[in-house]
């Protein structure tokens, strides 16, 4: 039963765009319960069976279809043809999730799995199902041993738990119920990220920046970025001035960022000038937001990672009229060069995925 359910999961995901190329991996699993093996496969070495067996590579399917390819699936779920699939997917992992829940209680296997399904559920944007969701993915990670809790693992689950509740809050406009939550995922991603940070007055190392220091300075500049969000919605601009800012000057402290990190960078700036616009400090807005599209071309022209390339790509286009019309608006001396400023499709130069991007000074 379990296995056949697993097969379901990983099919539904490759009825997507995203999972086609896997779809032919599985084309002969269908009658997998019924096949008798061959004599070389018979002869298989006893360290390959215990390796290679039809269950573990049925897990490994379910981790890379509900987990990988179907997290991508689930956040572009405004195109129809991949929404039905997720919702399918979605319905095939519940049902796999309540087959596990006895034999599963208080493992990290069973929390993962109702964290993916809470996430999942909010990508639909189903937001009060999605509230009760995360409940339960709180629940089954409170019933984690304690040893296992306080690993960085577990503790990045709690935060994404955290998130999880606060973003089905505000995306039913329940904003001052959602900030308590995303400041309890900022202290979290903030823990993590301090335990890795360098200390005060510290240069981070020559060469590429550590992944596991990198993604918690991703995170915890999310966490600020959210929260300042929230503070907005809740119609606190001074708090989420000073929230965005908090976020920007964690960036800087690093003196270089790795691309998830830059992209964040990004983001905060963004935000940092749309806040100023909307109070109409023109002039503070319009330094944000060049600063963000300076910083996109100098991540898109310094990174070969063809995700980062087409995210710098998206927050340029984005930013760029809005930069454009204030610039007009202030007759701002450098409005003739932004109107020539474009993203150039040259080719990125030869580096290493990680190679981190100076952070720029902030404009006088």
């Amino acid at each position: 039963m379990r296995s056949q359910i697993l097969y379901q999961i990983a099919r539904s995901a490759c009825v997507t765009a995203l999972g086609t190329v896997a779809l032919a991996t599985l084309s002969s699993c269908d009658e997998e319960q019924s096949a008798t093996p061959t004599a070389p496969e018979a002869a298989a070495t006893t360290e390959q069976a215990d390796t290679i067996t039809p269950e573990k590579a049925k897990d490994a399917l379910f981790e890379q279809m509900v987990f990988t390819i179907g997290k991508l699936a689930s956040e572009r779920v405004t195109d129809p043809e991949i929404t039905e699939p997720v919702r399918d997917m979605l319905a095939l992992t519940e049902t796999y999730y309540k087959s596990i829940s006895e034999s599963a209680a208080g493992t990290m296997q069973k929390a993962k799995l109702s964290l993916r399904i809470a996430e999942i559920t909010l990508d639909l944007t189903a937001y009060a199902k999605a509230e009760g969701a995360y409940n339960t993915a709180q629940a089954d990670w409170d019933a984690l041993p304690e040893a296992e809790r306080n690993t960085r693992e577990a503790r990045r689950m709690q935060s994404a738990i955290f998130y999880g509740k606060a973003a089905s809050l505000l995306s039913r406009r329940m904003a001052a119920d959602a900030l308590a939550w995303y400041e309890k995922a900022l202290e979290s991603d903030l823990a993590i990220f301090k335990e890795l940070a360098p200390a005060d007055g510290e240069k981070l190392p020559e060469g590429s920046v550590e992944p596991e220091l990198a993604r918690a300075a991703a995170d915890a500049m999310s966490a600020y970025r959210c929260l300042g969000e929230c503070q907005l919605w809740a119609d606190d601009p001074e708090e989420a001035r000073d929230t965005y800012n908090k976020g920007i000057d964690l960036a800087k402290a690093l003196d270089k960022l790795a691309p998830e990190m830059s992209l964040q960078y990004i983001k905060l700036l963004a935000n940092l000038g749309n806040l100023e616009s909307r109070v109409g400090n023109k002039k503070e807005a319009l330094t944000a937001w060049v600063q963000a599209i300076n910083f996109c071309q100098r991540l898109y022209a310094s990174s070969p990672r063809a995700d980062i390339r087409l995210e710098a790509r998206r927050c340029f286009e984005s930013l760029r009229p809005h930069v454009l019309t204030l610039a007009r608006e202030q007759q701002d001396a450098n409005a003739e060069k932004l109107e020539n400023q474009t993203i150039q499709d040259a080719a990125a130069p030869a580096a290493s995925p990680e190679e981190p991007t100076p952070v720029p000074a902030p404009a006088q």
